[in-house]
């Protein structure tokens, strides 16, 4: 898991990591999409890591960063090693056992030129969501969404006030 961001301004942003850590807390597939360098991953590291979320999850936080994978394979190994798992079934099933959160980041390099692979690799893991996990699917631009996703956040542009308050 990412540490917290540092510093991490913005009163639009902080607001958005705190709606989102509040997502984080009930089991479903969320998207989080927004064009390049807008703080997607930064905004979900910033959630990940509020008191809320780490005292209700507690070791139950997972992060998989898909940047440069291309196959399902290599994502379903990364997800796998994430949670200490031998097969994708084992990983899915302890994601539905316990109260957990997991972001999987980069997942517009997953789907290519072919959304079915990024699609097939979500529904692998949605059954997870049925039981008590949070999954957080982050990705650059406008995506296409399988049905499994039950809600996308868009990032918007940071505030001129957010960003007089970074620089």
């Amino acid at each position: 898991l990412p540490p917290p961001p540092t510093p991490f301004v913005g009163s639009g942003r902080r607001l958005q990591a705190d709606q989102l850590a509040l997502k984080l807390m009930r089991p479903g597939v969320l998207a989080v999409e927004g064009e390049s360098g807008m703080g997607k991953s930064t905004t979900c590291a910033a959630a990940m890591n509020t008191v809320e979320v780490r005292m209700r999850l507690d070791q139950g936080r997972y992060w998989v960063d898909l940047e440069g994978e291309r196959t399902r394979a290599r994502a379903e190994v990364l997800v796998c090693e994430q949670l200490g798992a031998t097969t994708l079934d084992e990983a899915v099933a302890k994601l539905a056992a316990e109260p957990c959160a997991i972001v999987i980041d980069h997942l517009e390099d997953l789907q290519g030129p072919q959304p079915a692979t990024a699609d097939a690799f979500v529904r692998s893991l949605a059954g997870a969501a049925e039981g008590k996990c949070s999954i957080v699917l982050v990705a650059r631009g406008h995506q296409h969404w399988p049905a499994e996703v039950n809600e996308v956040i868009e990032l918007a542009q940071m505030s001129v006030a957010d960003a007089d308050e970074l620089f």
